[in-house]
């Protein structure tokens, strides 16, 4: 849940206004009439999106200078693997199951842009 306040100093009273947001629900609360009227008019042009918390998940991760998939899947249909030579050693796959697994990225993949899981799991 997010909560904002607006608040305005008027004829010497301070008025103020609260929005509270929850996935797709909004309640906004104010005593000032005039000013709940004014805000409830501007929420039609009210724009929300999650570039911000997105890039910050891809930023925790020392992901963001990753460049987009041109294609709709991660992998090539078919892709065999072939086990570790001896010279080779395993990666540490503890950062990718955070990253997967966290909430973080379950949410924007799951409820709200449930199209994203294609291109980062």
């Amino acid at each position: 849940m997010c909560v904002y306040e607006i608040s305005e100093q008027k004829n010497g009273e301070i008025n103020f206004l609260i929005i509270a947001l929850y996935v797709d629900d909004i309640l906004v609360f104010s005593k000032n009439t005039e000013m709940l009227k004014k805000q409830i008019l501007a929420l039609p042009n009210l724009s929300m999106t999650q570039t911000k918390y997105l890039e910050g998940i891809l930023k925790r991760f020392d992901i963001h200078n990753c460049k987009p998939v041109a294609t709709r899947t991660p992998l090539e249909q078919g892709r065999k693997f072939e086990p570790l030579s001896e010279e080779e050693e395993p990666i540490d796959i503890q950062p990718y199951q955070m990253a997967i697994g966290c909430a973080f990225l379950t949410y924007p993949t799951s409820a709200s842009r449930p199209d994203s899981l294609s291109c980062c799991c």
